[in-house]
């Protein structure tokens, strides 16, 4: 397997990214007179079986979870409740739509009890204050 130079790793790039071969090789940096031979060259790499799984890899980079922005999934979620042939998927989107939005809160009913008084963190607070400000 031979090394991936950089030219080539920016063609892998942009490729990953939904260009066509054409505009990738050009966005690489390759320099060719017309588009037909730059569409040829991007054709070339693309027979270069290191460049194919480079490619492959860099897609699946991209969807990795830190990628996938909150805009991209609500814009998802609202193309699938706008576009969807079904009540089911597009109530559900709706659904996850509305929670995103905090539309749907979940309460909780919480009791909380504490053995330390309001008298003892300020106590606490006092003594905090008096320690630090000796160190200066």
């Amino acid at each position: 397997m031979r090394k991936i130079v950089k030219k080539q790793r920016a063609f892998i790039y942009y490729k990953a990214r939904g260009y066509n071969n054409t505009d990738s090789v050009i966005k690489a940096g390759y320099k060719f007179k017309t588009r037909e031979l730059a569409a040829k060259h991007g054709y070339n790499l693309l027979q270069k079986q290191d460049i194919v799984s480079a490619i492959d890899k860099e897609k699946l980079d991209i969807f990795d979870t830190s990628m996938i922005t909150e805009e991209y999934i609500l814009s998802g979620l609202r193309e699938i409740a706008k576009n969807s042939k079904q009540d089911a998927n597009k109530i559900r989107c709706y659904e996850l739509l509305g929670k995103a939005k905090s539309l749907f809160v979940d309460r909780i009913d919480q009791e909380v009890t504490s053995d330390v008084t309001i008298q003892q963190i300020e106590q606490e607070n006092t003594y905090l204050r008096q320690l630090y400000s000796n160190d200066n």
